[in-house]
Parts: structure tokens; C-alpha cells; sequence
């Protein structure tokens, strides 16, 4: 079979593979159209010989790190996939020409072809910045478009490197000892394949590609693969100049400086070269005092004049501070070491200078000492703390990873403005690897435990309080003073939360609301440099508008939507706020992550939550660094595609840079517990827990583990450590109704739930919770007349509440009761196809689709047919799932398919293929059931024993079909055993939960009753 063809059949319906485009190198390419969104996309096929040993797992993975990518220099990764063990990636199709196909056609114009390498040097910045290496960059990778050019194909190389490892799962993504590229363009260490390559070795490839267009040729040309990777580890290329004389004299020394053997003389970063092209476009001269001391007649003698002065300024300066500021006696003696060290560069750096070309100016020796001596000594002064540039960590104020607090802010009476000033402050302070930034959700339960109204404002007074009860270092608070004509005055304060005393304070006054946020940014990377943040740290961080909003108005809706998610928890109130943010600012990428998160958590609207995370994504670079990869994970987790794979690399690698980051330490638990491995679920939600006691959500999930392991006693501690930690809040004491389902104390659960609805009637939350325990009470009594009243009023609060499947639920719920009490699969059936028609699953977005539940029927209806033509529509759907929750899907599915054909115990097979874990009962009276049918007593006996006897989570879903029919059965069960005791506990339960039941169920009561009757000899109970 033709390639192609293979290709077309991997890919199924999604896509329709038009046609070849040729290749070579790492990939064949086809462009193809995405029937989905009806776009044309270029698809990838790694050649085999390439492909030869890949773990296409590994290649998926490490690929997801380029798919990440979005900047207007860089053509991204769509997907990756793989077709017979061969992988294959797809991008979007681009109108435009290779820069192989433009330098065929002769020279280009120097002003050509500066603009097309700044467009590299900014894509080469962008994605080394994020961890992503090219390896290949060539005139082959490179396309014009629109006047622009575009890199192809990041990461791919280092993606199929790091997949042939043969490590284990755990080991590192990135792997070493491999050289993939091309040699014409191969960077030394890279032909070496020296395992401590980085991303320089880009920045001499990018050099490669510059002096070709700029030559005409290669540095090395014509010679064979061997000599050719010889000649890049050995060999000095021809001076650029001396090729091409029109090249302006910054532009040959820049390309000769990337072909540098050594990495380090190198430019360092994509960044460092689009200035130097920027001067080049321009005419801007970065000829300097150094260059000019080097360079020229006399060159020896003004480099020697300018070491002199530089040696005499050093030792001035170096002995004043001893006497003024108390350094110690050696900074002298070293001050004096390295200005003696930078003679014998003077000498060696003046004397290659006369021989080659001038004006290299960052190779200076002065460049060299100078620089090294200046920022050796103010990086002295500030690391022990003393003098102008002293830190506050090097004066042992702060330590590495102490808390800091910060208060909302005075704003003339404002208070919304404090809060947005404070939210604005929180998010650029963190970005600093040196502090931990206390959460609002964390303030929240100390005031809690301070028994104070969790609702308090957080000023300074308060936040001393919460400070000094938890152990926070100090506190960050301010003013922000409107001004006649628009303009702030905004001060900041860095306060010791134990003494009260100013360690740093700042000032600035922007001009206007528009200025505020940029002014808060600039005023708390002045603070995080003052408490001693690297300098180099603080210069690759983002502007605090870029990753927060530049609108202060949606800056106000996000801040107000997060105090509902954190202090009220209230997610009805908190959504429309993050809605309205978003129409106020388009890209705010963390009010687009909320809102998904906010409809995940709710378990409302899967498409809406899709569309948030998809905006999240494609503004990621607009995220600080914790919720970048927050927002990977989710992403992967729950997004269009999902991957776990991708997700799980995601929590991890946050994990390494932050290991006590609680969200991320909670949502790696959730897809554990989806694989049910629960013992390291669990212990991801204590490690959660202990990072940030206020996590609430880390303790519902725990103890939904306890309860999916049968350990009531664990999960009702959970559940009170809960309820403390959130200062006893309704929506979390709501919790306490499951732990009392699960002891049967019904009546307590329905009290409960009313009286926590009474205190807050507006909730839909509340009203929704009181009508589901109260229908699911009803039914288990066998009271189905009241249950059908308020399984209609939960379908209308469910559409209310945004839960699409809320009236199709209402109809298999329906459904279910005529089959499950009164065995009419007729009308069962009719309910069902009315719910459908009103409601078409096509209708629902696919994870959304209850096709167990519509299974379910079809199958006690005993109509395969229909139930295996669920079961192909689900497949249709199923690869936009994650792998596990497809599976388990799938099985659930089958055994509907397995029930409609009375093939039980194959039933049984893929529900029990679906309970790999440790979850004892979750499905053991659906088991019970199906062992029932297939006339295997003792399984029966033994799992609708474990069913009534265990306390799983799942009971409040499943006692009102099972719970009754259960304890009739084993009632039936131990009378044929011959234990007349048992038979009669177990019947006397099942009278005593439908005493009250319909009169259309009476006729079971009775019957039961005539068999205690017969047992005990005493007439049972009328």
C-alpha cells in the first residue's frame, strides 16, 4: 500500500490527505484538508529510517513541548499521532515560499535578508526561552509569508532524539548522545553529539544560514559528511567580509560570532542578535569605547590606557567601601586579582584584533574586565547585603522561599480598586522563584481559624494577624491615591509582619487608569530585585500586563470573580464575572483559565469548558509561569484532545520548579484516581493539603477515595478537617450528606440538606443538592410518584444551571423506574426514545453523551440492536477522549451490549475489566445482578453481601435501584441456604425500607412479608 494510502486510513474521517508535497530530510509531506474546521494543514510523516526504535508514546509526549509554541515567527504543531508504528505530526498550511526555494534564484538584498534573520533570531528567542531546542535550523525549515518569515519543524528533531531512549517512563524527556540534523548546518557539539548541547547550538546553525545567504554558499562547502562535520569542530570559516563587501561590518562580525566553536563566545540568546540586526537595519553604530580601544593603529596602546584607568577606578572604589561600609579586608586583594587578570587579555584580544576585523566590540578585553569587575562587585554588595545595592536576602531579612502576604491595598474608600491593586501585585510577585506568595483562599481559612468572618478585609491590621498565625515573613501592602485628572499616586511597602518595620518601599504615579497596572509591574520588579531576586531572572520575566490584562475594568470583574471562588465559594456568582472580564479583554488568558476551571469543577457545560481552555491555550504566553503550566495540564486533561500523557508532564515539571504548588499536586491525584491508582492519588492530596491547609477541593477529593476504598472512619476525619478548614460554609457541611447516606440515616441526610438550603434559597447549588437527596430518598422508598415530581424540577434546575443532558437525564431516569420496579420494558422504552427526539445525543457535546445510561435501557429492554448502535456512535466520538476515559466507557458500553444478549458473564468480563483498582463495591451490585442472571448463586450471594455491607461514594446513586431488590434477594438467598436468622434480617430490612412504598409496589411488600411469616411463625407486620 502506497504511503499515502496508509496515511489516509490512520487518519480515518478527520482528515482527507490531498496530496504529496515532497520532503526529505526528517519527514515526507502531504498537505491535507481537517474536515472538522474545513482548514488545509500540512501533515509530517517521519521516514522510517528516522522513525527506526522511536517510542511513539515518547514522540507524542515530547512533541507536545513544541505544540506549545505560539508566536507569528513560528509555524506550530496542530497534533501528533502515529500510523503502524511510524509518527507523523501535523501543522497548519502556510501560503508562502521556502527560503531553500528564494536562495536558488540568486544574491538577496542585504536589507532582505536582515529582516528575514531578525524574524529567526525572534523565534529562535521565543522558543528557547520555553525550553524548546530546533536542532535543524536551515534554509529548508524556513518559509516567506506575507512579507515575513516563519520557522517550521521546532522541536521535531529533539523529539525523535529523546523518544529512541530505551530509559523508563521515569526517566527524563530529554535525552542525550544523539546528532539529528544536517551536517551542512550541524553545530560542533552537536556533530560530537556532547550531551551538554543546549540551544546555542541553534544560534551556530542560524549562523550556517546567514553566511549562505549572505555567501551564496555555506561555510563549508562541498565536502563530504565526514570532513564537513570535521571541518565545523575544527576549521575556521572564510571571513564573511571577504565574500561579500556590501555586508555591513556589524552584520559579518555577527555571523562570524555565531559560528564560534565555543558555545559561550557565541550570542547567548536569539534576543542578543535581533538587537545587533535591529542596529544593522537601522545604521546605528555599536561601535563603542572598547571597540575603539581594541581597533586601529594604536590599538594596543588606548586598550592599555583604558585597563589602567579601569584598575585604578576598581581598587578606589573597592578600598573606600572597606573604611565606609565595613566589607571585608578581601575584596581588596580580590578587586586587585581580577583587574591583574585582564592584562594578558588586553594583550591577546588586541593582537587578534589588529589581525582580523575591528569592530567586535563585545570581545573586548575592556568589555571583558570591566564589565566582570563591575558586576562582580555589585553582585558582592548586594549578596551580603550592605551598601546601595544591597538585598534583602543577602542582608538575612528574607529567606529563600518565605512567605509573603499581600493585603489589599488603600484606595480612598475603594475598596474593589484595593483588592484589584492587590490581585495585580500578587500576580507579578508570582513570578519570583524566591518568595511563596500567599493565596486569598489561605488567608481566607486562617481568619477562619481566627474565628473572624471569612469575609473580613484583608488590610494591613488584618494581615499582621494572619502573618503572625501562620508564619508569613512579611507583608506587601500600599496606597493607590487617585489624582485630579485621572492620574495615581501608588506606593508599595514590603513590611516585617513581626516588627511592623518597612523593609522596602517604592513609589509611582501613572498618568491614568490605563498606566496603573504597567506601573504596579514595574514598582514589584523593583521589589522582587530588592529582596534579592537574580537580575537575569528578573529581566526573563514577563511585564506584569502580559500576563495578567492591561484593562484595569476587567481586571476588576476577574479579582471580584475570585473572591466568590475563594471566600464564598460560589460559582453560579463567580462565573458571569469572568464572562464579563473576557468581553473586556479578549486575550486575559487567566480569566479565560478561571472560567474553564470554574465550569470543570462544577461539572457543568463540557463544551463551554473546552472553548475556555482552547482561548487559555492559545494566549498561554500571557499566563505567569505557575499558570502556564497549570493550564498545560488542564488542557491535555480536559481539553479537545486529550492526553495524559501530556497533562501528567505537565503537573510533573511544575512539581519540579515548585514542589509544594497545591493545585498542580491536586489535579496530578485526579488523573491517578481516573487510572485508579489511589494509593498515589492519595498521597498527591495529602502532600496538597499540607501545602495549603485552605485547599478545599483536595479534601472533597480525598475523601472520595477514602470512600471508594470502603474507609468510612477516614473520610468522615476528611470531611471534618474540611468543614474547619473552610469555617464551617454551607456548600462544604453539604458534604456531610453523603457520609450520612452512607449510614443509611436518610432522614438526617434530607434534614440536613433543607436546613442548609433555608440559609442561603437563592443558591442553586442548595436547591439543586435538597431535590437530588430528596428524589433519591423517595425512590429507595419506593415512594416513585413524589420522586417523578422532583425528578422534574431537577431537570429544569439542571438546564438553569448550564447542565445540557439535564431533560435527557430526567427521561433514562424515568425510564429506568418502569423497567427497574414494574419490568415494563415497553414504555421504558417510549420514554426514552421521547427524551432522545426532544434531545438527540448528536445534540450534546461527545464527553458529554450518557450513552451508559441510555445503554443501560436499551439493554434491560433486552434490545441489542439499539445497544450496539450506541455503542458504534460512541466510537465515532471516542478518540476525543482521554485513552482511560474511553476505555472505560468502552467496557460500560460493551456490557450493556453483553446484558441486551444474555451473554451475562461476558458482562461481567468488561465491568470487571473497567475495576482494575481498588474500588471494592463501586460495581458490585450491577456484579450481583448479572452473576443473578447467569445462575451463579454464590458469586450473587457474595457480591450483594459486599454491596449492602460497604459504604462506597457511589451508594447515593445506586441505593434507589438497588438497595430494596438487594436485601430482598439475599433474603431469598440465605432462606435457600437454610439460615432462617439471616433470611429473616434481610427481609425484615427490605419491609422496613418500603413500609411507605406506592401501592403499586405493595404487592412485594406482601409478599415478603408472608415469607417472614413463614420463617419466624409470627405474622409479619401489616
Amino acid at each position: 500500500m502506497e504511503l499515502r494510502d496508509q496515511l489516509q486510513a490512520a487518519l480515518g474521517a478527520s482528515y482527507t490527505v490531498d496530496r504529496e508535497l515532497g520532503g526529505g530530510g526528517m519527514s515526507r509531506v502531504f498537505s491535507a484538508t481537517e474536515i472538522a474546521l474545513g482548514r488545509k494543514v500540512v501533515i509530517k510523516v517521519v521516514p522510517v529510517e528516522l522513525g527506526a526504535g522511536v517510542n511513539v508514546e515518547r514522540f507524542k509526549r515530547e512533541i507536545q513541548l513544541a505544540a506549545g509554541l505560539q508566536h507569528p515567527h513560528i509555524v506550530p504543531v496542530l497534533a501528533a499521532g502515529e500510523m503502524n508504528g511510524v509518527p507523523y505530526y501535523t501543522m497548519p498550511f502556510v501560503e508562502g515560499e521556502p527560503l531553500r526555494t528564494i536562495l536558488a534564484r540568486g544574491p538577496m538584498p542585504i536589507a532582505e535578508i536582515t529582516s528575514l534573520l531578525r524574524d529567526v533570531s525572534k523565534a529562535l528567542a521565543y522558543a528557547h526561552e520555553r525550553g524548546v531546542v530546533h536542532r535543524d535550523i536551515k534554509p529548508d525549515n524556513v518559509v516567506l509569508t506575507a512579507g515575513s518569515a516563519a520557522v517550521i519543524d521546532f522541536g521535531i528533531a529533539k523529539a525523535i532524539s529523546a523518544s529512541r531512549a530505551t530509559a523508563d517512563e521515569d526517566s527524563n524527556l530529554t535525552q542525550v548522545g544523539t546528532s539529528i540534523g544536517t551536517p551542512t548546518y550541524m553545530a560542533p557539539e552537536q556533530a560530537a553529539a556532547d550531551p551538554s548541547a543546549d540551544h546555542r547550538a541553534d544560534i551556530y546553525s542560524f549562523g550556517c544560514m546567514a553566511y549562505e545567504l549572505l555567501a551564496g554558499r555555506p561555510p563549508f562547502a562541498g565536502l563530504a559528511p565526514q570532513k564537513l562535520l570535521a571541518a565545523h569542530m575544527g576549521s575556521k570559516p572564510t571571513p564573511i567580509s571577504e565574500l561579500r563587501a556590501d555586508t555591513p561590518p556589524q552584520l559579518a562580525a555577527l555571523v562570524m560570532r555565531c559560528l564560534e566553536k565555543d558555545p559561550d563566545d557565541r550570542p547567548q540568546n536569539g534576543n542578543e542578535i535581533s538587537h545587533i540586526l535591529d542596529a544593522v537595519s537601522t545604521g546605528e553604530t555599536t561601535a563603542s569605547l572598547p571597540a575603539i580601544a581594541f581597533s586601529g593603529p594604536g590599538g594596543l596602546r588606548r586598550a592599555l590606557i583604558v585597563w589602567a584607568v579601569s584598575f585604578a577606578a576598581a581598587y578606589i572604589v573597592a578600598k573606600a567601601s572597606i573604611v565606609a561600609i565595613g566589607l571585608p579586608d578581601w575584596v581588596l586583594p580580590a578587586t586587585i586579582v581580577l583587574m591583574g587578570l585582564g592584562l594578558p587579555l588586553v594583550f591577546a584580544i588586541s593582537f587578534k584584533q589588529q589581525l582580523s576585523y575591528k569592530k567586535t566590540a563585545s570581545r573586548s578585553a575592556f568589555g571583558v574586565v570591566g564589565f566582570a569587575v563591575g558586576i562582580a562587585f555589585i553582585m558582592a554588595l548586594r549578596t551580603m547585603g550592605v551598601g546601595p545595592f544591597a538585598s534583602l536576602m543577602g542582608a538575612g531579612k528574607l529567606k529563600d522561599k518565605d512567605k509573603l502576604l499581600v493585603t489589599d491595598f488603600t484606595a480612598g474608600g475603594d475598596s474593589t480598586l484595593g483588592a484589584v491593586v492587590a490581585e495585580a501585585v500578587r500576580t507579578d510577585l508570582g513570578q519570583s522563584p524566591i518568595i511563596s506568595i500567599v493565596t486569598p483562599a489561605a488567608a481566607t481559612a486562617t481568619l477562619a481559624l481566627m474565628q473572624r468572618d471569612p469575609k473580613t478585609r484583608v488590610d494591613l491590621a488584618v494581615g499582621k494577624e494572619i502573618a503572625l498565625r501562620s508564619g508569613i515573613k512579611a507583608i506587601v501592602t500600599g496606597d493607590v491615591h487617585p489624582l485630579a485628572g485621572g492620574g495615581f499616586l501608588v506606593t508599595m511597602r514590603l513590611v516585617s509582619a513581626d516588627s511592623g518595620q518597612d523593609l522596602a518601599s517604592l513609589s509611582a504615579s501613572p498618568g491614568s487608569s490605563a498606566d496603573l497596572i504597567p506601573a504596579i509591574g514595574k514598582l514589584t520588579h523593583q521589589l522582587r530585585g530588592k529582596m534579592g531576586e537574580s537580575l537575569k531572572h528578573l529581566q526573563a520575566s514577563s511585564a506584569l500586563a502580559e500576563v495578567t490584562t492591561a484593562s484595569l475594568p476587567a481586571l476588576e470583574k476577574y479579582t471580584e470573580g475570585l473572591r466568590y471562588v475563594n471566600v464564598e465559594l460560589n460559582i453560579d456568582k463567580a462565573i458571569p464575572l469572568f464572562q464579563e472580564a473576557i468581553k473586556l479583554d479578549t486575550s486575559f488568558a487567566s480569566a479565560y483559565r478561571a472560567l474553564a476551571v470554574a465550569y470543570g469543577n462544577s461539572g457543568r457545560d463540557r463544551a463551554a469548558q473546552i472553548s475556555n481552555l482552547e482561548h487559555a491555550y492559545a494566549h498561554i504566553d500571557r499566563l505567569p509561569e505557575t499558570e502556564r503550566y497549570l493550564t498545560l495540564g488542564t488542557y491535555w486533561a480536559s481539553g479537545p484532545r486529550p492526553n495524559t500523557d501530556s497533562a501528567t508532564a505537565a503537573y510533573e515539571t511544575l512539581l519540579k520548579i515548585r514542589p509544594t504548588q497545591f493545585a498542580a499536586l491536586n489535579n496530578l491525584s485526579n488523573i491517578y484516581g481516573s487510572q485508579r491508582k489511589y494509593a498515589k492519588a492519595i498521597d498527591l492530596l495529602h502532600r496538597s493539603i499540607a501545602a495549603n491547609p485552605s485547599a478545599l477541593t483536595a479534601y472533597g477529593n480525598l475523601m472520595n477515595y477514602q470512600l471508594q476504598l470502603g474507609n468510612m472512619a477516614a473520610a468522615e476525619s476528611t470531611l471534618n478537617a474540611q468543614i474547619k478548614a473552610s469555617n464551617n460554609n454551607p456548600r462544604i457541611v453539604l458534604n456531610r450528606v453523603n457520609i450520612l447516606w452512607n449510614k443509611g440515616a436518610y432522614d438526617a441526610a434530607i434534614a440536613l440538606s433543607d436546613s442548609l438550603y433555608k440559609l442561603d434559597p437563592s443558591s442553586m447549588d442548595m436547591q439543586s443538592q435538597k431535590l437530588a437527596v430528596g428524589k433519591a430518598v423517595d425512590v429507595t422508598r419506593g415512594q416513585l410518584k413524589a420522586a417523578q415530581k422532583l425528578t422534574s424540577e431537577i431537570a429544569v434546575m439542571g438546564v438553569k444551571r448550564g447542565f445540557p443532558t439535564a431533560v435527557l437525564g430526567a427521561s433514562i431516569d424515568s425510564a429506568m423506574v418502569q423497567i427497574w420496579f414494574f419490568d415494563d420494558k415497553e414504555k421504558a422504552l417510549k420514554l426514552l426514545e421521547a427524551g432522545l427526539k426532544r434531545t438527540p445525543l448528536s445534540s450534546f457535546p461527545p464527553m458529554q453523551r450518557p450513552y451508559n445510561g441510555v445503554g443501560q435501557i436499551y439493554a434491560q429492554a433486552e434490545r441489542p440492536d439499539l445497544a450496539r448502535a450506541a455503542l458504534a456512535d460512541f466510537e465515532k466520538i471516542s478518540t476525543s477522549m482521554t485513552t482511560e476515559a474511553a476505555a472505560a466507557m468502552r467496557h460500560g458500553i460493551n456490557a450493556t451490549v453483553a446484558l441486551a444478549e444474555k451473554r451475562y458473564l461476558d458482562a461481567v468480563k468488561e465491568i470487571r475489566a473497567d475495576s482494575s483498582g481498588s474500588c471494592q463495591s463501586c460495581d458490585a451490585p450491577g456484579l450481583a445482578m448479572l452473576y443473578d442472571r447467569a445462575q451463579v448463586p454464590d458469586s450473587a450471594f457474595a457480591f450483594y453481601t459486599r454491596y449492602v455491607d460497604s459504604k462506597p461514594l457511589q451508594r447515593i446513586s445506586s441505593d434507589p435501584y438497588y438497595l430494596a431488590m438487594a436485601y430482598r434477594r439475599l433474603g431469598e438467598l440465605w432462606e435457600n441456604k437454610g439460615n432462617k436468622a439471616k433470611a429473616v434480617e434481610y427481609y425484615t430490612k427490605f419491609v422496613d425500607l418500603w413500609k411507605d412504598a406506592d401501592p403499586e409496589l405493595q404487592p412485594k411488600v406482601a409478599e415478603a412479608k408472608a415469607r417472614l411469616a413463614k420463617l419466624t411463625g409470627v405474622e409479619g407486620k401489616k
